[in-house]
């Protein structure tokens, strides 16, 4: 997806389909202009989870996934991030995979 307003839309599907989530990020490396962090997303799904198969209702199954966030700044704003996690994982412990 392109666009901040994009990337918030999705981050708030995700919120509403697991309220409880938390990130504990697991380790974190920079430089002066990238960050990258390796992060544990655990949570229950409680709400409908839109999927490119379409929507998976919240059977409030906990979920444990691993991923990683990179973003790179230009002076204090970020430009760029890319949210990777591991999706055949998350799909599985929904019930969807």
């Amino acid at each position: 997806m392109e666009g901040r307003d994009a990337y918030v839309e999705l981050l708030q599907g995700w919120k509403d389909a697991l309220p409880d989530v938390r990130g504990t990020i697991r380790s974190a490396v920079g430089s002066d202009t990238t960050a990258a962090q390796e992060i544990l997303w655990e949570g229950t799904h409680f709400g409908p989870l839109q999927t490119p198969a379409g929507v998976v209702e919240g059977p409030r199954n906990s979920i444990s996934v691993e991923a990683s966030l990179w973003s790179t700044f230009e002076g204090d704003k970020a430009r760029e991030v890319h949210h990777y996690l591991h999706v055949m994982t998350l799909l599985q412990q929904i019930g969807a995979g």
